[in-house]
């Protein structure tokens, strides 16, 4: 499906038929979820997909996440609405982080992400 023919399908059903993907997050401790910005009836939020693999997620109260954002102009709501979703369902968001770059990536525009799962790995240790 193109992209544009997939946020057409989101605007009408606010839902996507995806292909099967671990929605029972019960093993895990962590769990790290990222998304590209996309402008969706005219503001900046998560892609459609994570939107729906989000509210789909089953066993989440109680377990951390990590939320990640990437855009070139601006984040809108995109952290907000998946944190929104998820603590609705009981998860904690332990901490989030958008990269924002209009050209390519480079050591400078990363540290901020390095820096990031170095924090989150020693708050594990």
């Amino acid at each position: 499906m193109r992209v544009y023919d997939c946020i057409r399908e989101f605007r009408k059903k606010k839902r996507l038929e995806l292909a099967p993907a671990t929605l029972d997050m019960k093993p895990f401790d962590l769990i790290v979820v990222g998304t590209p910005v996309r402008r969706i009836s005219g503001t900046f939020s998560p892609a459609p997909e994570i939107t729906t693999y989000l509210r789909d997620l089953k066993q989440t109260k109680g377990k951390k996440f990590l939320l990640f954002s990437t855009c070139i102009l601006t984040p809108g709501s995109s952290i907000k609405k998946m944190s929104n979703i998820l603590t609705t369902k009981g998860a904690k968001i332990i901490n989030t982080i958008t990269v924002k770059s209009l050209f390519e990536l480079d050591d400078k525009k990363l540290q901020p992400v390095k820096d990031l799962a170095i924090q989150t790995l020693d708050s594990w240790n």
